[in-house]
């Protein structure tokens, strides 16, 4: 049976998503915080993962706190900071009901973590929280995969890598009555020997959500939204769109 996501993937995800472009996407919400006069001083990060975000924000006179749903993603995160000398304060919670001490002028989420969320219920629940932890006219920025980047790029396809101390299939499949993407991730690790390789799989499974019922929800959660813009431009989405980052304020 498959286990819980980003379980044994957190060890093998840095170098998984390595071509990922943190430092591009960190100055966008940077961008983006200064366009809509958002103050980064403070700033809550969910599904924070293995902290690619806060190394690049950090340096940059951020105070950040992490959230993630996984120990040992934020076990990665945490190692990350002492590494390079970063203080975040991180904590293990649920992003749709998530309780912390304070405020924040600055909510994130990033990487297609709402679509984790797999009921209009519970995005909502997430959109409520997040508000219950924003300052007054405080900002919220995130973005959702679209089904135009799913069935593109990940409906039937399946990706694979070899490397000297690991190997790991990534298998994907699409449900387009559902819009749920499913994605079957097998890594293979040496064992404490060092001569075999375990083998382990892992279930992600992403709800796609139209960018007018996103828009619903954080109307009905008290959010305005000031913008939604296709990827990491200003420019409005698109049927080839394949990310969208949506700017809120409460």
């Amino acid at each position: 049976m498959p286990q819980p996501s980003y379980t044994v993937f957190s060890e093998i995800y840095d170098m998984v998503m390595r071509d990922v472009d943190y430092v591009r996407w960190a100055q966008y919400v940077l961008k983006l915080a200064a366009k809509y006069r958002f103050s980064t001083e403070r700033i809550l990060n969910l599904a924070c993962g293995s902290g690619a975000l806060e190394l690049q924000l950090a340096p940059r006179g951020c105070r950040l706190t992490g959230l993630d749903s996984s120990e040992a993603m934020l076990e990665k995160a945490r190692a990350k900071m002492a590494e390079h000398g970063l203080t975040v304060d991180f904590h293990l919670g649920d992003m749709r009901k998530f309780k912390l001490n304070g405020t924040f002028p600055l909510v994130l989420c990033l990487y297609d973590s709402i679509n984790y969320l797999l009921s209009e219920e519970d995005v909502a629940r997430c959109f409520t929280a997040v508000a219950q932890h924003l300052s007054p006219g405080g900002g919220f920025i995130f973005d959702i995969t679209t089904e135009y980047n799913i069935m593109a790029n990940f409906s039937n396809f399946t990706f694979a890598e070899n490397f000297e101390r690991f190997a790991y299939i990534w298998e994907n499949s699409y449900n387009l009555g559902s819009k749920i993407c499913t994605s079957d991730v097998t890594v293979f690790l040496p064992d404490e020997s060092g001569r075999y390789f375990t083998r382990t799989t892992e279930r992600h499974r992403q709800k796609i959500y139209p960018q007018r019922t996103i828009q619903n929800l954080l109307r009905e959660t008290g959010f305005s939204l000031e913008a939604a813009y296709d990827g990491m431009t200003l420019e409005a989405p698109g049927r080839q769109t394949e990310r969208i980052h949506f700017v809120c304020r409460r």
